[in-house]
Formats: structure tokens, C-alpha cells, sequence
């Protein structure tokens, strides 16, 4: 389970400090020999570094000025948090003593205030600027810690230097000032903390300042906490709901609604989830923050595992719930090879079941899950469908926020209104946040505050507070406060103050520099280094980075530009982000979008997985807002190099599928973009030992629906795997199954077939007996002759995989479960419902054993049971099934869940099969409106559905609502025309559908044409043969022969019966219901003698061939 007590900051920040011109060799060392190494250790542990070194990029006559002293004390405090914090080197060289003149505008204007009282401290005692930051450094200095570290150069290095440099003056290197250099190094030689005296080549001391860097890396961040998947991820979300807390005043109404909210959950008199709603800027995130210190305080043994969306840069609800499986099992390679490496496995479902997991192991104990923003993850819809879908089980509680946008039905949340706070909670909050940086307001100031319209949104007070503390004068106070009342909203305020920073700032390089910086960073992934901002703030003038050779914005300036925007920032990882998406919204519309996201796409040059996904997201944003449609041609160019892939599922899944739904790649065929990217991987795919990444990118891409990218990886992957891997190897096996799963999911089941048999006929000949590949191998291909309707195969091939399941699995693994539920369909279509009910029965006793009464799967079980004895007219013990599994949903489950529309439905059918056809009908109703809501609107899946309880609920008693019947039936075609293969066979399902309501209407112009469509799609679909093509032959020559068609109903009937006879055990149902027909309708024209006695002649010798060859048989 998580630990919020860890370290969320994961930085190491240094400010260098020196006198100018003399010093510049070791900088530059430093600069780049020794943090770009020590930059890298600290990346390989997620933690961030970053060197203030305010001297770059600035000439010596423009650093000496008021402003840049107190810029260098502010980011002396910024350090502090950052021990070894302070770097200080002295050569011969006292530095600049400011005099009162010097520093006249500053203190006329006092920007950063907080500092004159250091910086006149300076001036009377005469001491020069570096002694300055040298004494501010050391102030609070903490005995047992190191949290400054000073050198001296030796003076025979000074002069070496100096004969070696340009400099013309001999002050350049060497300034004694009367003695007050010698004593400043007197006490730095009597304390501790000076590391080398004298050092004598620039070499030893980037060393030992390297080596000291790299100690407290490891002191602070040892590689074990950093290979902790559990601390990773929490570090984001505990930080930023750190922010959020700052001068937080609690809500003691939210508070105690919210905690009676969870008791009733407890008890289960509340089944919904809650769903807490409010504005953008109404303190949401605040409220979700102080629930997950607040509720486990109130309930007792409770844990809580707060998240919040777009935190870490991550905004899709997979990521919410694969970050959740990693801190339930703790480990994220269990949670990943337990979820990515099973096609079958829904990764919701799996979730489920360790929620269900973890609470027995809590014995009684909450865990209460807060996730805020919804509105901001990357599909709210599929958001709520799946958070819909999802079953807690008792003991576990799931808190939501949204803003208003995000629309839900009563039925499946309780929802708290996050109201405005009144007059006496604004005070509070005002009072709050003057106490907390030791500031007052006059009470008349209060009141004007608080009684401002606006102010009622605590993101506007806080803005205005903001501003109030750093910039206002005393004097001035009154009339600040009302220039920043005048702005209606936070919006409105925020982009005034861009316009006032952007004129602070601006010159002829840098026009409106503040806003481009905030708009950089409200277009960023998850935001960006300081590093990284100074040289996508660069204009082409500007000094080129002696790293990189790019130019690169000052580091004064950029010290200036992010101290005006600091209290709207958001720090994690030493990446700067924009703290609020309110803000974020205001500086897209103030900025110029586009220029901005390109600036990003050509500043990440390098091939580094940050760069390379920044890049992808940028393309991706540009594609699916429209600005150019040469973006996804960009994406193309990226994602068409298989490491550029690699690199961006490693580093965000999310960006990943952002950028594979803007090229199209869910669609049903190749367009020209995903064409091009597939033709890409031909030509570039290389041999990679990465192969288990390869496999767990192939199971991603079919997991989420681009089935044919998906399709091409795996055949890629398949190659590589046979160019690197023996004959035999697990590796090809693995690989040529999922191959087999994504033809099947496309329809293309004559090449699924091929790979599955290739893959087990491998399994076979090179694993032992009982090895779970062969077992999974087995599993695949029996779903292929499913699908075919090849049941006589499916059959001993689902029984050999559960044999092999229940040897090596425990009985609640995914995998026995849906084995069962397979084979359990297997027996029940054989028409052999006692094997069909023993093994559930068995199964039921198993499940209730290992798991709690309420556990999902029990419920299905007892679904799959009563389909079983409603196939076989046990009627009574059906509906008792059905009933005990919806009193199991409705105990955990809100009344408008899908599952309990499942369980209404098939409640339904068993009462029509008792002739209670009111019960029926008002069932159906219900199971109509629960996916009406729940389920998304233009879905095949959904479609078929809605036409089937439509057929059941209206019956056709006038045209109007026939009409009405057959329009679903339609939109149930064209549905599946759209997101289909244009021969998959789920098709010709709907087709089928639509002509059987036109023939039971007497349309027969209308269906003969669909019938006969239908039956080319399966012929083409199924070519080894399939019992579903007889099936549905004999159901065509059914309808020609209802209709006085004999010519054309013979050869189907004898198609259908060869058919049947090859794909079936002798004496099915089905071969023997096609024999009775074919007799029919021979018989039939036996009848027409006086009219055609020829005709006769043949219809009775026929029937009596057929009779003979059933004997036979």
C-alpha cells in the first residue's frame, strides 16, 4: 500500500556563487564536464538537478544592479530545501562592493522587498555582493548537516590563469580590497565546511564537487527507493496535493456530509460511488486533498489512495487504474505480467478482482480510493463507462471529482454540489493566508476582499493574495488591491497580469517573455526543466549554451520571469508546471497555441524518451485540433521508427494512444496515414532483444482496438522473434498466439487458424506436457473453432487447456474462469446441459471456498448456470440462479450498473419461457434504460443489443413501430459497416438479423437480398467450413421453401446438410433438424403429383436417398 510520508520533491538544486570574470574556467568546467554526469545519475533515479549559476549569459556591468542581488538571494531560499545547496569559490578576487548610487532604483522600487533589509545590511557594512550571498547562504545553517560547501584556489592557479586569459587588467583576477578578501578567507579556513583549501588545478576541484554531489544523491535517494515502483508513483500526487493544502481551510460541512456518505457505504445502504462537483477553481482538488487526511482519522484501520488526473503528466483512466494494481500487488512486474501479458484477461476485470483481493486480506479494514479532475482525463465518456462497470466490494469507497461538464445519472453517483463559500469562509481563508507568510490586513481590507463578487472562487482570491504579498507596496495597498478587483474573473485577472509582467520584461529579443514561458508550460506533456525553458526561451542572438551550443536565454532573466509566475507553479522532478487548468486555459487563449506546440516539436531534438514523446504528444495535440494536417504526417514520421514507439509506450502510454487515435488507427481499414506507418516498420524494423516489450506493445495495440497496426506489429515482432530465437522458443510461441488473437479479432479467422495451429503444434514438439503455454496455445485455438462454430473441435481443446489451468493455477485465476465459462457454452450448444451444469456446479463450489460471497465472479458463475438450465427448461431453478446472482451486484453494485442489466435481461427471457410475459416485458424495460445510459450510443455491440430488447418489448402492432424496429435493425448494420472489416462476419450477423424481420413481415424483396449478402460474407469468412454456415444455409432454403422457391432451396439444404455433417458429431440436433427439413420439402412437392407427377417422381426418390444415407450413418 502507499506511503505518503515519502520524499515528493526528488531534486537536487545548486546555486553557484563567485566573483565574475576570474572564476569563468571553473564554471565552464563545471558546466561541462561535471553536471552533465551528475544530471544523468540523478535521471537514471527520477530525480531532477538543476545549477543556478545567475553569472551566464550576462556581462559583469549588467549584474551589478539591485535587482540582481536580491534575484540572487531569492534563489539562494529556492535552494535551501536542497542541501548541498550552496557552491561557493574564491580565487584573488574580492568582487563588486555596491554603493548606495549603485543601487538607488532598486531601493526607490523594491522589487522582491522581502530582501532589502539584507541588501542595506550589505551596503552599511561595505561588504561586496559575494561575501553577501557567502553570509546569506550560511544563515540557519544546521549543524548536522552540510549544506554549503566553499573553495579556495590556490594562488599559483590564480596566476597560471590569469597569463593564460584575455584579460587585459590585472583587477580582473585580483582585488585584495584593503584586507577584506584575506579575512573573508580567514573564516571560511576556521569553518567546517570549506572542502579545499588551495586547490590546485581545476580537475581536483570538479571532482570533489562531483563527488560530493553524487554522495548526497545517494544519501538522499538510495537506488533501492528509487527502484520502488510504489514510491515513484505516489511522488507527483503527494506533492501536488501538498500545494494544495498551503493556507487550506477546511470545510467542516464537505467534511461531515462526505464522512456520513462513506459510513452509509460501509453499511451498504449507499451502493453509489460519490462524485463531488464544483467549478474549475472552486477548491476541488483542495477538498479531495484534505479527505485523504481527514477520512482516515474518522474510520478506523481506513487507507487512502488519492490520485490526481494530470499530476504526473498522465491523464487517461488506464493510467488511474494500472498505477492503482501496482500499489495493490506492490510490485509492478506482477501487475504487469498478470495484465499485459493476457489478451483475454480484461485488465478492468483484473482490477476488480484484486480490489476484491485486497479487501478480504484487510479483514474489515476501508480503502478509499479519491480521484480528482475526471474532467480532465483524456476521454471522460470511456472514463465514466468503465468506472461505471466497475464493482467494489464492500469495505472499499471511491470518491470522485468533476467539474459540472462531466454529466451522470443519479442512479449511478451520489453527488456532493461543491458550493461557493459564504462571507465567514472567505475571512477564514483570507486569515489563513495572512497568518501563514506573517502578513496583516487592515479589517475594512478584509471585508472589500471578501465581498468582492469574484472572490467567491478560491483560485481568484488566491491570485489576488497573491499579488497583495509580492508585489504591493504598503503605501500603495488600497489602490492595488482595487486595480486587481476590477477584473470580473480569474481568467480575465490572470491575463492582466501576463500584459503587466510582459512590459516588466520585454525587450527587443524577448517581446512578451513571461507569457511565452507560461504558454510553453501549459502546452508541455508534464511540464519542463528550468534547463529546458532556457533554451526554448532563446532568441537567435542569445548566448549559445556551452553544453548544447544553442542558444539560451540568461539564467538572470529566466531567474526573473519564473520568480513573477512561482506562486502559480507547480515543481516535481525539477520540472516547472502551470498549477491549475483553469490557468492553463487562460494562457492557450492569451497565447498564440500552434507557434507554441511547434517551438516544442523543434526544441526536443534530441532522441532521449522525453524528447521523443514530447514530440509525439505536440503532433498529436496539432492533428486533433486542426491546426495543420501536416501533423499527422509528422506522427507518421516519428511513430514509423519502431524505437521512437518503444520509447514513447515506455515513457506514456497515454501519449501513445493519443497519437495512434489522431492518424486513425482504430478505424476499420488501413487509411493513408496508417498505411504509411505500417510500410514504415517494413522498411526500419531491426533485430531487438527487447522482445518482451515487442510482446507487451503487440497485447497494448489489440488491447485498445488498433487491431490492424496491431496486426502489423505482431508480424514483426513474429519475424524478429524467429530471426533471434531457436526454433521452439517459448519467445515464437507467445508471439505467434497473439498474431492468432489479432487475426481473429479482425475476422480473418483462415490465418488466425494457421498461426494458432503453428503455435501449438510448436508447443507440442518442444515444452513438456502441461506447460502453461501449451494451455494458452490450446485456449486460442479453441476460441478460433468458436468462432467457426466448430464446436466438435473447440470442445477437447477447452478441456485439455483447464486441465492443464487447474494443475498450475489457483482456481481463481482469470484464465480457469473464462476456460470454464467457454466450455460450460461448448456443452450447452451440444445440447448436453447436465455436463454444462455439473461443471459449473463444481465451479460455484470452488469459488465460494477461496472466495467472499460477494465476489463478481460468483455472480457470473451463477449467470453462466442459469443460462444452462434456461436451455434446458429448468425453469424454477433458473430464475433461482439469476435472482442470487443479482442480489450479489445490487449488494455492491448501483442499481444502474451494467451487469445488473445482464442479470435483468436474462431474468426476462427466463419469465417469458414461463409465460409471465408482464414480468417479462417490465424486466426488459429496465435492462433497456440501464444500457441506454451506460452503454456508448453508436456501438455495434450496443446496437445489437438495443434491437434485440426492442424485438421483445415492441412487439409489431402497427407499421409505426415496425418502422421504429427496423431502423434499429439498420443502424445496427451500418453500426457494424463503419467500426468492421468489410467481410467480417459480424456483419453478416446483423444482416441476418434485419432479413429474418423482414421475411416475419412478408417483405420478401427486401430480405432475400440481405440473406443472400450474409451468406457470402460467411462463405468467404469461413473457408475450411464452419456448422454456423449450415446454419444459417438451411435457415435461407427455410425461407425460399416457406415462399414456393423449391429450385433454390434443394441445393442449400444440401449444402447446409454436407456442411453439418463435416463439422458435426454424428446425430446433432442441427444435422438432424436439416434432414427432417430436407424430407419436408420433399414431401412437400410430393403433394403437387397432379400437377407435376415428373416432379413428384424426383421428390419422392430424393427423399428416400436421404433417408437411406441417415440409416446408414
Amino acid at each position: 500500500m502507499p506511503n505518503n510520508a515519502i520524499d515528493s520533491t526528488r531534486e537536487i538544486r545548486v546555486f553557484l556563487s563567485s566573483t565574475f570574470k576570474d572564476m569563468q574556467v571553473e564554471r565552464d568546467y563545471l558546466l561541462k564536464h561535471v553536471f552533465p554526469e551528475v544530471r544523468e545519475r540523478c535521471t537514471e533515479r527520477g530525480v531532477g538537478f538543476t545549477e543556478i549559476d545567475l553569472r551566464w549569459g550576462v556581462t559583469e556591468e549588467e549584474a551589478k544592479n539591485g535587482t540582481t542581488i536580491a534575484i540572487c538571494l531569492s534563489e539562494i531560499d529556492r535552494c535551501r530545501g536542497f542541501p548541498p545547496f550552496f557552491i561557493g569559490f574564491l580565487g584573488e578576487r574580492y568582487g563588486w562592493v555596491p554603493s548606495r548610487e549603485d543601487l538607488a532604483c532598486y531601493l526607490e522600487r523594491r522589487d522582491l522587498n522581502e530582501y532589502a533589509a539584507e541588501i542595506e545590511m550589505a551596503l552599511e557594512s561595505g561588504i561586496s555582493v559575494t561575501e553577501l550571498e557567502f553570509q546569506y547562504a550560511l544563515q540557519g545553517q544546521r549543524q548536522d548537516q552540510i549544506e554549503a560547501l566553499f573553495y579556495l584556489r590556490s594562488p599559483e592557479l590564480t596566476q597560471a590563469l590569469f597569463q593564460q586569459s584575455e584579460a587585459k587588467q590585472k583587477s580582473d583576477f585580483y582585488d585584495a580590497a584593503d584586507g577584506r578578501m584575506d579575512a573573508l578567507k580567514q573564516r571560511l579556513r576556521k569553518s567546517p565546511l570549506l572542502e579545499i583549501d588551495n586547490y590546485a588545478s581545476i580537475e581536483v576541484f570538479g571532482e570533489s564537487i562531483k563527488d560530493q554531489l553524487l554522495a548526497e544523491l545517494a544519501r538522499r535517494y538510495p537506488q533501492s527507493e528509487s527502484a520502488d515502483p510504489c514510491s515513484q508513483l505516489r511522488r507527483p500526487h503527494i506533492n501536488f496535493a501538498r500545494t494544495r493544502l498551503t493556507c487550506y481551510v477546511p470545510l467542516a460541512n464537505a467534511r461531515r456530509d462526505i464522512l456520513d456518505y462513506c459510513r452509509k457505504r460501509l453499511c451498504m445502504e449507499e451502493k453509489r460511488n460519490c462524485l463531488i462537483q464544483g467549478e474549475s477553481g472552486l477548491g476541488k482538488s483542495a477538498l479531495i486533498a484534505d479527505l485523504a487526511r481527514y477520512l482516515p482519522t474518522q474510520i478506523e484501520g481506513a487507507e487512502v489512495i488519492d490520485y490526481y488526473v494530470g499530476a504526473d503528466g498522465q491523464r487517461s483512466i488506464e493510467q488511474w487504474r494500472d498505477e492503482l494494481l501496482v500499489l495493490l500487488t506492490g510490485s509492478q512486474a506482477k501487475s504487469v505480467q498478470d495484465t499485459k501479458n493476457a489478451q483475454e484477461m480484461d485488465r478492468w476485470q483484473f482490477l476488480e478482482a484484486q480490489l476484491h483481493e485486497t479487501s478480504k486480506s484487510r479483514e474489515g479494514r476501508t480503502l478509499i480510493l479519491l480521484l480528482d479532475a475526471l474532467n480532465q482525463a483524456v476521454d471522460v465518456a470511456v472514463a465514466l463507462h468503465q468506472l461505471r462497470q466497475l464493482s467494489l466490494p464492500q469495505g472499499v469507497i471511491l470518491i470522485l471529482s468533476a467539474t459540472p461538464e462531466v454529466e451522470t445519472n443519479k442512479e449511478d453517483v451520489w453527488t456532493y454540489p461543491l458550493g461557493i463559500p459564504d462571507i465567514t469562509q472567505l475571512r477564514d481563508m483570507i486569515g489563513a493566508y495572512t497568518h501563514n507568510y506573517r502578513k496583516a490586513l487592515a479589517p475594512d481590507l478584509v471585508e472589500r476582499i471578501a465581498g468582492a463578487s469574484a472572490a467567491t472562487l478560491p483560485l481568484y482570491l488566491r491570485v489576488v493574495l497573491e499579488q497583495l504579498r509580492v508585489r504591493a507596496v504598503h503605501e500603495n495597498l488600497r489602490q492595488d488591491l482595487e486595480a486587481l478587483l476590477q477584473y470580473a474573473s480569474v481568467g480575465d485577472l490572470f491575463q492582466h497580469l501576463l500584459e503587466t509582467w510582459d512590459r516588466d520584461f520585454c525587450d527587443s529579443l524577448h517581446p512578451k517573455p513571461v507569457s511565452r514561458l507560461a504558454g510553453l508550460l501549459a502546452v508541455s506533456r508534464v511540464g519542463l526543466s528550468e534547463e529546458q525553458l532556457g533554451e526554448l526561451m532563446a532568441s537567435e542572438t542569445d548566448p549559445d549554451d556551452c553544453q548544447s551550443g544553442r542558444p539560451r536565454l540568461s539564467r538572470q532573466l529566466l531567474s526573473q520571469l519564473l520568480a513573477v509566475l512561482r506562486p502559480y507553479l507547480l515543481r516535481n522532478a525539477g520540472r516547472e508546471q502551470l498549477m491549475h487548468s483553469a490557468l492553463q486555459s487562460t494562457v492557450l487563449n492569451y497565447c498564440e497555441e500552434k507557434s507554441l506546440r511547434k517551438i516544442l516539436i523543434n526544441g526536443c531534438a534530441s532522441e532521449r524518451d522525453w524528447s521523443v514523446t514530447e514530440r509525439i504528444y505536440q503532433h498529436s495535440l496539432l492533428s486533433l485540433h486542426e491546426f495543420k494536417s501536416g501533423s499527422k504526417q509528422g506522427l507518421v514520421t516519428e511513430l514509423s521508427l519502431p524505437e521512437n514507439l518503444k520509447k514513447c509506450y515506455r515513457t506514456d502510454q497515454g501519449t501513445l494512444r493519443l497519437a495512434l487515435q489522431a492518424i486513425g488507427a482504430g478505424e476499420s481499414e488501413l487509411n493513408r496515414h496508417t498505411e504509411a506507418l505500417v510500410n514504415g516498420w517494413l522498411e526500419k524494423f531491426s533485430l531487438s532483444d527487447d522482445l518482451a516489450l515487442n510482446r507487451e506493445i503487440t497485447s497494448n495495440l489489440l488491447d485498445n482496438s488498433y487491431l490492424n497496426v496491431g496486426v502489423a506489429w505482431a508480424e514483426q515482432i513474429l519475424k524478429s522473434s524467429k530471426r533471434a530465437c531457436p526454433a521452439g522458443h517459448p519467445s515464437i510461441i507467445i508471439d505467434l498466439v497473439n498474431l492468432a488473437v489479432g487475426y481473429r479479432a479482425l475476422g480473418r479467422l483462415a490465418e488466425a487458424e494457421i498461426k494458432s495451429q503453428e503455435a501449438l503444434e510448436a508447443c507440442r514438439k518442444s515444452l513438456p506436457e502441461g506447460d502453461l503455454n501449451i494451455a494458452v496455445a490450446l485456449s486460442c485455438m479453441a476460441d478460433i473453432f468458436r468462432d467457426q462454430n466448430r464446436l466438435n473441435e473447440a470442445g477437447p481443446l477447452y478441456q485439455e487447456a483447464l486441465a492443464i489451468y487447474l494443475k498450475l493455477l489457483p482456481v481463481t485465476h482469470f484464465r480457469i474462469a473464462k476456460t470454464i465459462s467457454d466450455l460450460a457454452g461448448f456443452y450447452i450448444s451440444l445440447k448436453q446441459f447436465d455436463s454444462a451444469e455439473d461443471l459449473l456446479q463444481v465451479t460455484l463450489t470452488m469459488l465460494r471456498k477461496s472466495l467472499p460471497e460477494g465476489h463478481p465472479d460468483i455472480a457470473r458463475t451463477l449467470v453462466s448456470l442459469a443460462v444452462a438450465y434456461l436451455h434446458s427448461r429448468r425453469l424454477s431453478e433458473a430464475e433461482a440462479s439469476v435472482l442470487d446472482a443479482l442480489a450479489i451486484r445490487r449488494k455492491t453494485l448501483p442499481v444502474g450498473h451494467p451487469e445488473n442489466a445482464q442479470c435483468i435481461k436474462l431474468l426476462a427471457e427466463t419469465y417469458r419461457a414461463q409465460g409471465r410475459l408482464d414480468d417479462a416485458d417490465a424486466m426488459n424495460s429496465i435492462a433497456l434504460g440501464v444500457y441506454s445510459a451506460a452503454l456508448p450510443e453508436k456501438h455495434w455491440k450496443v446496437q445489437k443489443i438495443r434491437s434485440e430488447i426492442l424485438i421483445r418489448v415492441i412487439e409489431p402492432m402497427s407499421s409505426s413501430r415496425t418502422v421504429g424496429k427496423y431502423a434499429r435493425l439498420q443502424s445496427n448494420v451500418v453500426a457494424r459497416r463503419k467500426t468492421l472489416p468489410e467481410e467480417h462476419p459480424g456483419i453478416a450477423d446483423a444482416l441476418f438479423d434485419l432479413a429474418d424481420e423482414y421475411n416475419g413481415d412478408k417483405l420478401i424483396k427486401d430480405a432475400e437480398p440481405l440473406y443472400l449478402e450474409a451468406l457470402s460474407i460467411y462463405r468467404k469468412a469461413f473457408t475450411k467450413g464452419d456448422p454456423s454456415i449450415g446454419i444459417r444455409i438451411a435457415k435461407v432454403a427455410d425461407f425460399y421453401i416457406n415462399n414456393g422457391v423449391f429450385n433454390k432451396a434443394e441445393p442449400l439444404y444440401l449444402e447446409s446438410l454436407k456442411v453439418l455433417n463435416k463439422n458435426l458429431p454424428a446425430g446433432h440436433p442441427e444435422i438432424l433438424a436439416c434432414i427432417d427439413h430436407i424430407l419436408t420439402m420433399y414431401l412437400r412437392q410430393v403433394f403437387l403429383f397432379f400437377k407435376s407427377p415428373l416432379l413428384a417422381f424426383k421428390a419422392g426418390w430424393a427423399a428416400v436417398r436421404v433417408l437411406f444415407v441417415c440409416v446408414v450413418k
